[in-house]
């Protein structure tokens, strides 16, 4: 699977030293998709657990 993060930091806010971070984010990003656990079973059939979908995000942090 493919992650990724590009971030701007110490982005200067005032004259007082705060800094300002922002981040965009993505797990997955080619939306693969993995099986890690299958089960057979008579009962429920053939069920199994995959890996979580493509997912973004944006992260911003202030640091006074």
């Amino acid at each position: 699977m493919v992650s990724a993060r590009v971030a701007l930091v110490y982005l200067p806010l005032d004259a007082d030293g705060s800094t300002m971070e922002i981040s965009l984010w993505s797990r997955n990003l080619l939306d693969e998709e993995h099986l890690f656990y299958k089960l057979n079973n008579a009962a429920l059939g053939q069920t199994g657990i995959f890996n979580d979908p493509r997912t973004v995000g944006l992260d911003v942090a202030v640091r006074f």
